[in-house]
């Protein structure tokens, strides 16, 4: 099947299942934490019939939608996403200043084209009448008469190539009545045909090319998707799952969309940290798939030959140089293993931590490269022109470089609000309240209770005006070379 179509899974026995039920090499899953309602995510995450995923970058969002899917019963069809589409693409189908509701109807008119294309390859199924009812629709709708099924992404590039303008208004000028139609011939068709999921992933892949634009589309997504457990547009034997950014909540609620915390259709993933340290053993299982110990990779505290000792854990250690998500646990034992593999032999106590210090540079400017895009997509409002394309000005690498700058002229790792107000008076007042809200988000800043750093759990946690000292995640202290203010730290949540 062409790739810019999307996948489509007919059945579990047939040759063109998509990769979602194949033998795969991915290890086990390892499930993130309990939530506080003492469900598991996965479970949790099948029940509902539309799902949103959110969470931070590297959090797993793409694995729990793949886990999701492959407990849909095997009737049910899938639709996987093809590339995701360019920037230019999402430009052209926007307007000229941020609207939300704009992209929930451009969402809404992506989704049914998709679903039109998909009722058109199975039109065999219907009797004459709603074969020409279908015939109908398609012939007055821009899509042509597709003989494959298109994903939301192929019909949106389709649809894009046509406009004579970069308006994304005249994707519906003169057609709402046609679409509207179209939508009820959906309904209409749906229980007549096989069910289908689609799935709708990698939205993050050029967010920092236009992060007011991507944030604006993920939150149009996310505002249809939730918004249908009061409307019930989407018929009951069509499921859409989908992943978002963390932030993308926040762009929702700052630009005057009700809060959505208590949409069952949304699931944030929190790695707790006794499955960050599952997850991290997991992943040093041989190639024959025997487990292995953190004994096997690291000479045990005190033993002769230590270059010096310590009372903190290992996993501890290395879990403190991390912004507490699946990526960059992963990222680590890859480093550590492949460092152990080389020197033939379990690390000593200084090999281990030039391991952990060599990956927290990557981490840190993944950490800080998202961050920056927050900041970015969070600095504009309903109504307000959007910002110019990161592709024709390098004001995001400017904002990093400052960021890092500041935070460096700092003395420790630890700060009081007023050393906060001082820094931040070097930015302009269009991002300095978002600052240190967007770094507490990403992880990178903690509240300080004595030698314990405690971070944001989810997305609607605050570091909030009572605080009285906070700190820098350790990958970011030790980069701008900041004096520790202990030599021992934890890491937990509020």
């Amino acid at each position: 099947m062409d790739s810019t179509h999307g996948h489509v899974r007919p059945d579990r026995g047939a040759d063109e299942m998509s990769g979602i039920d194949e033998p795969s090499d991915e290890p086990a899953w390892v499930e993130p934490g309990p939530s506080r309602a003492g469900v598991d995510i996965r479970g949790s995450s099948s029940q509902v019939h539309n799902l949103v995923v959110v969470g931070a970058a590297c959090s797993g969002k793409s694995r729990l939608l793949c886990e999701v899917a492959s407990r849909v019963p095997s009737e049910w069809r899938l639709i996987q996403p093809p590339s995701t589409p360019r920037t230019d693409v999402w430009r052209r189908l926007s307007r000229p200043t941020i609207d939300v509701s704009h992209w929930e109807n451009v969402w809404r008119i992506l989704i049914v084209g998709s679903y039109l294309s998909f009722a058109n390859v199975h039109q065999h199924l219907l009797d004459e009448e709603n074969r020409e009812r279908l015939r109908s629709v398609m012939t007055t709708l821009p899509l042509g008469d597709p003989h494959s099924v298109r994903h939301p992404y192929t019909v949106m590039t389709e649809l894009s190539s046509g406009l004579r303008s970069a308006s994304g208004s005249e994707l519906t000028n003169g057609k709402e009545a046609d679409w509207l139609r179209a939508e009820r011939v959906t309904g209409d068709l749906a229980p007549l045909l096989p069910p289908v999921v689609i799935i709708i992933d990698h939205l993050d892949n050029y967010f920092d090319n236009h992060p007011s634009e991507m944030a604006e589309v993920q939150g149009g997504l996310v505002a249809l998707i939730a918004h249908n457990d009061r409307q019930r547009w989407i018929p009951r034997n069509v499921r859409l799952l989908a992943a978002v950014r963390r932030s993308t909540l926040d762009f929702l609620r700052k630009n005057g969309v009700p809060n959505l915390s208590t949409a069952a259709c949304i699931k944030e993933i929190v790695w707790d940290l006794g499955s960050l340290e599952r997850l991290f053993l997991q992943r040093l299982r041989g190639s024959d798939g025997r487990p292995r110990t953190m004994r096997w990779l690291v000479r045990p505290m005190g033993q002769e030959g230590q270059v010096r000792s310590s009372a903190q854990r290992r996993i501890d250690q290395l879990l403190q140089h991390t912004s507490l998500v699946a990526g960059d646990v992963d990222k680590l034992a890859g480093v550590l293993c492949e460092k152990r593999d080389f020197v033939g032999r379990q690390l000593t106590a200084d090999e281990f931590e030039e391991g952990i210090s060599s990956t927290a540079i990557d981490i840190l400017n993944a950490l800080a490269h998202n961050t920056v895009s927050d900041l970015r997509s969070l600095s504009v409002s309903r109504g307000f022109a959007r910002q110019p394309s990161v592709e024709t000005n390098d004001e995001q690498d400017q904002l990093r470089r400052q960021l890092i700058t500041s935070i460096s002229a700092m003395d420790k790792d630890t700060f009081t609000p007023s050393e906060a107000a001082r820094m931040l008076e070097a930015f302009p007042d269009s991002l300095r309240f978002l600052i240190l809200e967007a770094l507490w988000r990403s992880r990178l800043v903690a509240r300080v209770e004595g030698n314990r750093w405690l971070y944001s759990r989810t997305y609607s946690d605050r570091l909030g005006p009572a605080w009285t000292l906070a700190g820098w995640n350790p990958v970011l202290a030790e980069e701008c070379k900041l004096t520790p203010t202990w030599e021992e730290i934890s890491v937990g949540y509020v």
